[in-house]
């Protein structure tokens, strides 16, 4: 990746029992999943959410939004997935990993079960 992606980590109170990597749709941000990130975190989960390029707290001003980049712009969604998907396993080691996507997020997650192993 050309820049940090924006990301929150939600850590339960509890040992966690499994890791979950939150991915967001077309015109969102990870914002949007934050109350079912906490609910999931008080079931035990560390959860991290994070921005796509072009989104929500990756984006320095309203003109950048929805841009990835301009040489193969899928390639930047998976990419950054990737890079979040090793960050979580870095922060769970041993723990289950799993990771969900939603509208486009769901796009970015088949490509990025191709490339990193979850346990679902």
């Amino acid at each position: 990746m050309t820049h940090k992606l924006y990301h929150e980590i939600y850590r339960p109170t509890v040992t966690a029992k499994a890791a979950v990597l939150l991915i967001h749709g077309m015109a969102e941000h990870s914002g949007r999943y934050g109350d079912f990130a906490e609910f999931l975190c008080g079931h035990g989960f560390l959860v991290i959410t994070y921005d796509h390029p072009g989104h929500g707290h990756t984006v320095d001003s309203e003109k950048e939004l929805g841009f990835f980049r301009k040489e193969n712009p899928a390639g930047a969604l998976v990419e950054g997935a990737v890079e979040m998907a090793k960050y979580m396993k870095s922060l769970s080691p041993g723990l289950p990993q799993f990771v969900l996507g939603h509208s486009m997020g769901s796009f970015v997650t088949r490509l990025l079960i191709s490339k990193v192993n979850f346990d679902g």
